[in-house]
């Protein structure tokens, strides 16, 4: 949980780093071995290997997917793209995302630390032992 703590961390802290992630340029030895006792840890929780890639793929997924999407939402927040709330309201009509607009501050709130982990102890097969 501490190392998908600290990446999402470090993201968003460095947002030229996203994009490079998957290539060749975000893989070194270090970043390796964090990785291998993540995956060693998981294995053992886990007890298979096809359980702990599951848990794994899953929980670095939610890390990398909501660190991509605060990043956009900073972007056009800090580019005024939406404009207020009621020039949004405005432009849209009763039917058009409703449920989503009601939602919107509680899906905005999502953008914070204490949500990100609750959120990833669910994930985390060690942390649903302890629940």
């Amino acid at each position: 949980l501490e190392c998908f703590r600290r990446m999402r961390e470090a993201l968003l802290s460095h947002p030229g780093v996203t994009p490079l992630l998957g290539t060749g340029a975000s893989v070194s030895a270090e970043s390796l071995g964090v990785l291998e006792q993540v995956v060693a840890g998981l294995r053992e929780v886990c007890g298979s290997d096809a359980a702990a890639a599951e848990s794994f793929y899953a929980m670095l997924s939610f890390t990398v997917g909501t660190v991509h999407i605060e990043q956009g939402m900073r972007r056009v927040l800090n580019a005024g793209e939406l404009g207020s709330a009621s020039e949004l309201s405005a432009r849209l009509s009763p039917r058009d995302g409703a449920t989503l607009l009601r939602l919107a501050p509680q899906v905005v709130a999502q953008a914070d630390e204490g949500p990100f982990m609750r959120t990833l102890e669910r994930l985390c097969p060690q942390a649903q032992l302890r629940i």
